[in-house]
């Protein structure tokens, strides 16, 4: 008996469990509901906001006082996200005509926490056009951000920052990061310079001018960001660098690199010179110098890619038969490499022959 009581018990209080978990249930998407509805309503009132400033019906400075709670931010950001897509131009005249007043905002989110401060930053990134002045208080501002700051936050800040057009801001960034030590991936910091609105060519010189002072990855940024830039004005800089500083070795790989999109008559004796050492750190040179002769098309740098597959180390082996593959081989020529009894040069020329026109193939076949 004792035992069929407390078996009732336990289904008692596991329907009580079922009965509690049904009503959160019922009670959390009601919830949701609520929260979808006013969410629209919300969305609602900001797109008619936006269109009472813009006629002049109402002070900017209301709707903008709105903005200081973040979810107010998040319904703003929805509303131009959608509205810059078929009025650019209206929503960068709306940001221009109230420049005061987003400044105030910025000053405001300076006191919040780093990720309201980091969408903040977003949505200047996303919006705000091009500044007249490089100089202006919004940049002071949002350099402020960087305290105490998440790499989220900082990457938004960049990211608001080349939206605006500032040189001296994304300077000032990078030396905030060199001086405290923050990673930052050159690769995401290359690809956001791409996205700089003002004069790309003067960011570089300004930023390659702290080669010796900043850390190698931001200095390597800079140089990869170069190299997707049209134009060879900065290859007589890197060349000069290049043979005549001390510099580290990620730094060396990437401007040796540089001279594969933009190739230079005067760094082809550099690239053959690397190619001779095929051990320690020049032999890692000689890895990318095998890949940026594929640009040269001199007897010389031919011949360099064909002894390079002779090559002890693997990585210069299989970027010479690539650069060879991409100048294209003559029968002649397969026939020569064959004929020195290398089977690892055979094999890495493999590599090659596919990526060649099928015509040439054939040629290589016979």
């Amino acid at each position: 008996a004792a035992l069929n009581l407390f078996t009732q018990y336990v289904l008692y209080f596991y329907l009580f469990i079922c009965i509690v978990l049904l009503l959160y249930n019922v009670h959390y998407l009601n919830r949701i509901r609520r929260r979808a509805r006013g969410h629209a309503r919300r969305k609602r009132r900001w797109e008619l906001d936006v269109w009472a400033v813009d006629t002049g019906i109402v002070a900017p400075q209301k709707l903008l006082w709105y903005m200081r709670r973040t979810e107010n931010l998040l319904v703003f950001n929805e509303v131009m996200s959608v509205k810059i897509m078929t009025r650019p131009q209206e929503v960068h005249t709306f940001f221009l005509e109230h420049t005061a007043e987003f400044r105030a905002q910025a000053r405001e989110y300076g006191r919040k926490p780093a990720m309201e401060r980091a969408f903040f930053a977003y949505v200047v990134a996303s919006y705000h056009p091009p500044l007249a002045d490089e100089y202006d208080p919004l940049v002071e501002t949002l350099l402020g951000y960087l305290d105490s700051s998440t790499v989220y936050c900082r990457e938004n800040v960049l990211s608001a920052l080349y939206a605006l057009g500032s040189c001296q801001g994304v300077e000032h960034v990078y030396s905030i990061l060199n001086e405290w030590g923050w990673f930052h991936s050159p690769k995401l910091l290359s690809d956001g310079m791409m996205r700089f609105a003002g004069d790309k060519e003067t960011l570089v010189r300004r930023l390659w001018q702290h080669r010796r002072e900043w850390d190698e990855a931001l200095v390597t940024a800079v140089v990869q960001f170069a190299a997707m830039l049209p134009g060879d004005d900065f290859a007589p800089p890197f060349l000069n660098a290049l043979e005549r500083e001390k510099l580290p070795l990620e730094l060396r790989f990437s401007l040796v690199r540089y001279f594969q999109r933009h190739a230079c008559p005067q760094a082809e004796p550099m690239l053959l010179r690397l190619m001779e050492v095929h051990t320690g750190e020049q032999g890692q040179l000689a890895i990318a110098a095998a890949a940026s002769l594929s640009a040269y098309r001199s007897p010389a740098a031919r011949q360099a890619l064909k002894d390079a597959l002779h090559s002890r180390n693997w990585h210069i082996r299989y970027n010479a038969a690539a650069s060879l593959g991409r100048l294209g081989l003559d029968g002649d020529e397969v026939e020569e490499i064959r004929a020195s009894g290398d089977r690892y040069a055979m094999e890495m020329l493999d590599y090659a022959l596919p990526t060649q026109p099928a015509h040439a193939r054939e040629r290589a076949r016979v």
